[in-house]
């Protein structure tokens, strides 16, 4: 792949994730079901790791790093440390696993939620000491956000086809 069409499919990338967290910013954080908002960020994550592999992990970390300068986490670089470590864990699953797919992509947005939801469990129960029967159920509510994979499921797989070299 040239370096011209790969800033080309990274730029498509950006601008694609772009879309998304306007979407969740304008439109998701405002949608409420059993009081959680779906949250699309792991998600994200999940997917453009599914479909680069290596390159996702770059993109998990610049994504991190970019949501914890936007967002706060419970503690400082959270979302920079919980995308690395789901980028990892997918990138590991579709090359040896599971043939990157639907299939795939249902599991591995599980996975990035609960990833997160555990982490978050982990630096917040050893902070401010939380209940951890609680936090589950919030976690297996957060679950509702796998509903919202096909929104970014299918353009992230449009991305990967154009722009797969052969």
């Amino acid at each position: 792949m040239t370096r011209r069409n790969f800033a080309i499919k990274w730029l498509l990338y950006g601008l694609a994730t772009l879309l998304f967290v306007v979407l969740q910013s304008l439109l998701l954080n405002h949608i409420t079901l059993w009081g959680i908002h779906p949250f699309l960020l792991p998600l994200i994550v999940a997917l453009a790791t599914m479909w680069e592999g290596n390159e996702g992990v770059v993109f998990s970390l610049i994504f991190g790093l970019l949501t914890d300068l936007t967002t706060t986490g419970p503690i400082p670089c959270f979302y920079t440390l919980a995308f690395f470590v789901v980028a990892v864990t997918v990138m590991l699953i579709a090359k040896h696993l599971i043939v990157p797919g639907l299939l795939c992509a249902f599991l591995v947005s599980i996975l990035s939620i609960v990833l997160c939801d555990l982490l978050q469990m982990l630096f917040l129960s050893y902070r401010a000491g939380i209940s951890l029967l609680p936090a589950l159920l919030l976690m297996g509510k957060e679950l509702i956000s796998v509903a919202c994979m096909p929104l970014v499921y299918f353009p992230y797989r449009w991305l990967h086809k154009r722009t797969a070299v052969y």
